[in-house]
């Protein structure tokens, strides 16, 4: 029996972080993907979104979606940005709550025929997962609430 695999054809990255921050970890993750999508088999393209605005986060995820449903992509989604336990903060203050943020990626999820990973680098990211655990088409979701530690768990 082979070991179970993931198959994906896009990374999108969106990034909306505060200009004074110290860390926009968006672009040298584009950067170090680059020539690994390069190389892979087949071609995996990675897109770097820096959004502002609540509206070009929500554009972002819809074109997203349309992207994966006109043209079959398994897509791969890494989030950064500033979160609570309500929801996301955009660059410019504005706010998106879990809950209209997991409309967005159930639309993500349903166009790729149920094959969307979600990677949040958010402060409690995770309790986008206690929003979306009760549907039905879910998205997949890695969180991490925490440090982690050298030996890979949460300290």
């Amino acid at each position: 029996m082979s070991a179970p695999r993931l198959y994906f054809n896009r990374v999108h990255i969106i990034e909306s972080l505060r200009q004074g921050d110290d860390l926009h970890t968006g672009r040298p993750l584009y950067d170090d993907l680059g020539a690994l999508a390069d190389a892979s088999t087949p071609p995996v393209k990675a897109h770097l979104h820096v959004v502002q605005s609540r509206a070009q986060f929500l554009e972002a995820l819809r074109s997203i979606a349309k992207e994966a449903r006109l043209h079959a992509h398994w897509p791969i989604l890494h989030i950064e940005a500033h979160g609570d336990f309500t929801g996301i903060y955009v660059t410019s203050g504005e706010y998106l709550p879990w809950g209209e943020f997991k409309d967005e990626l159930t639309a993500i999820n349903e166009n790729s025929r149920l094959n969307l990973l979600v990677m949040m680098a958010a402060c409690q990211g995770a309790w986008l997962s206690k929003v979306i655990a009760s549907q039905v088409r879910v998205v997949s979701l890695n969180c991490c609430d925490g440090q982690i530690g050298n030996d890979g768990h949460n300290m």
